[in-house]
């Protein structure tokens, strides 16, 4: 069935006590070929020039007013402004109130990058690992040519609470270069 975004979807579903008080559901709902832009545009999301079309596997399960989804999300290949991207994947699950995104990936040029995040009510957080980054790899999201030089490897997790913000890291850089300028290590 065409939907809108450009993709297709295929979908089963088991509604029960639909005249009950507490209809269920029970839905399965495979989405191919939706488009970044048209996706960001429908939900008004910030992004530059996406580019690429977004496959999911999702299961809804649970209250008919306040199902569990969950099930995977990916992006074989696309773009940000012009830096491309491929392999991108992430479980996602979640209800009213919260989601969790685990295991995510994804690669820019020769770098392997994994993420995690979690949003709820009451706190956030979101997680960044990528040991060997290629600063090279994200010229292409600069307008100015040979933008950035050097390798890094980068640990990123930063929490939003009640308490406040907080964050913890690593960063370290060989060979950083910002256009002609070295930086040194």
């Amino acid at each position: 069935t065409a939907l809108p975004f450009g993709a297709y979807a295929t979908a089963a579903a088991d509604v029960r006590r639909l005249g009950g008080r507490a209809p269920a559901l029970d839905a399965g709902v495979d989405v191919r070929g939706a488009q970044l832009a048209a996706l960001a545009h429908a939900f008004a999301l910030p992004l530059r020039y996406p580019d690429g079309e977004l496959d999911a596997d999702l299961h809804a399960r649970g209250s008919l007013s306040a199902p569990h989804v969950a099930g995977q999300v990916r992006i074989p290949a696309g773009s940000l402004n012009g830096l491309d991207f491929t392999a991108a994947a992430v479980n996602v699950a979640g209800g009213p109130g919260d989601v969790v995104a685990s295991g995510g990936r994804v690669t820019v040029g020769t770098t392997a990058v994994a993420f995690s995040g979690e949003a709820g009510a009451a706190a956030q957080r979101f997680w960044l690992r990528a040991p060997r980054l290629d600063l090279a790899d994200y010229n292409d999201y600069f307008d100015t040519a040979d933008t950035l030089g050097g390798t890094c490897h980068v640990t990123l997790d930063v929490t939003r609470s009640a308490a406040g913000v907080g964050a913890r890291g690593d960063v370290a850089i060989d060979g950083a270069r910002y256009r002609r300028f070295d930086a040194g290590d």
